[in-house]
Formats: C-alpha cells, sequence, structure tokens
C-alpha cells in the first residue's frame, strides 16, 4: 500500500468526501463491488443524514423566525409605550 494512499471504508451515514482523483476512484471501485442490499443501506443511511441536516436547519430558522417577530413587536409596541 502505498504511503498516500487513503484506507476506504464505509461508514454508517457517512459519504465519501475526497480531495483527489485516486481516492474518489478507489471508493467507487469499492462501492461497485458492494452487494445490492449493501448499496442500498448505504444510500438509505446517506438520505437519513441529509433529512436530518435539513430538519435541524428547519428548525434554526423556524425559532430564528420566531424570535426576530418576538423582538420586533417588543420593540414597535410595547417598548415605545414604557
Amino acid at each position: 500500500m502505498d504511503a498516500k494512499e487513503k484506507t476506504i471504508t464505509f461508514k454508517p451515514g457517512i459519504k465519501h468526501d475526497f480531495e483527489n482523483k485516486k481516492d474518489l476512484k478507489a471508493w467507487e471501485e469499492q462501492y461497485k463491488n458492494l452487494s445490492r442490499e449493501d448499496k442500498i443501506l448505504l444510500e438509505t443511511q446517506e438520505q437519513t443524514r441529509q433529512l436530518t441536516r435539513i430538519s435541524n436547519n428547519v428548525a434554526f430558522f423556524f425559532w430564528l423566525t420566531v424570535l426576530s417577530v418576538g423582538l420586533s413587536i417588543l420593540v414597535l409596541y410595547i417598548i415605545p409605550n414604557i
């Protein structure tokens, strides 16, 4: 094994993020050798990870909106009356 060559492993919910094309080709070669069920499992885990990120982003922007509307009401209506 080459000193700079990476060991390619398939971790649940983690998609490859390689900087050079040699590592990407090695990943794609190992992906081709996986069974159909393992490919389905890998893709399902990646989709689950993406959905989790999306739902976290939606929750963040929901609470950011609620906070900004609340602060706007506070600044526009309640503070001037004090």
